[in-house]
């Protein structure tokens, strides 16, 4: 719960550095054909020198993935989602 946040453009980014390319990509596809989510993909530059890959899921999707993720959000996360 703790590694995500919503942007100031109103999109949620899900911190995913630390998974595989391949993973990220079912993850994504697992969003898509499941649950119709649409998401992007973002590299991202990490202190080590290294890069690694965030999910942003997007505008269009954002309200069905906040009520599909809600009932499994302790309350003290809720502000992550903009609640």
């Amino acid at each position: 719960m703790g590694d995500g946040f919503l942007t100031t453009d109103k999109t949620i980014v899900l911190c995913t550095e630390s998974f595989s390319k391949d993973d990220i990509h079912l993850l994504l596809n697992a969003l898509a054909t499941k649950y119709d989510i649409a998401t992007g993909v973002h590299k991202r530059a990490l202190s080590s020198g290294k890069s690694g890959l965030r999910i942003r899921i997007s505008k269009k999707s954002i309200d069905k993935f906040i009520h599909i993720i809600t009932p499994y959000i302790l309350p003290e996360f809720l502000y992550k989602l903009g609640k």
